[in-house]
């Protein structure tokens, strides 16, 4: 992704067109520093087509300290494909995915 984000800036998270466990490690350590650097964030979905169980859990893990700290999380673009797959699993309530 990109170097360490600064306070106070918006951190933009695109996930890949095949976002799985792969990419887990790295998606985690790029959302716990954007955390902790209390970055206002922001999420793309808009090109996934594959997404694993993985990566939804991540996603709602992220979204739930979000929301403890801060609250400020904004979706930018969710595919039809991430749609369906957190609406398979029971998360897409959870996600807080948008209309």
């Amino acid at each position: 992704m990109t170097d360490a984000p600064e306070s106070g800036q918006v951190k933009l998270f695109c996930l890949e067109t095949r976002a799985t466990i792969a990419q887990v490690e790295k998606l985690f350590k790029d959302m716990h520093e954007a955390l902790r650097a209390n970055c206002q964030i922001k999420l793309d979905m808009s090109d996934v087509e594959v997404v694993d169980t993985a990566i939804l859990q991540l996603l709602l893990v992220f979204i739930n300290e979000i929301k403890a700290v801060s609250g400020d999380i904004e979706w930018t673009g969710v595919s039809a494909p991430f749609r369906r797959s957190a609406e398979l699993i029971g998360l897409d309530t959870y996600l807080d995915l948008p209309e």
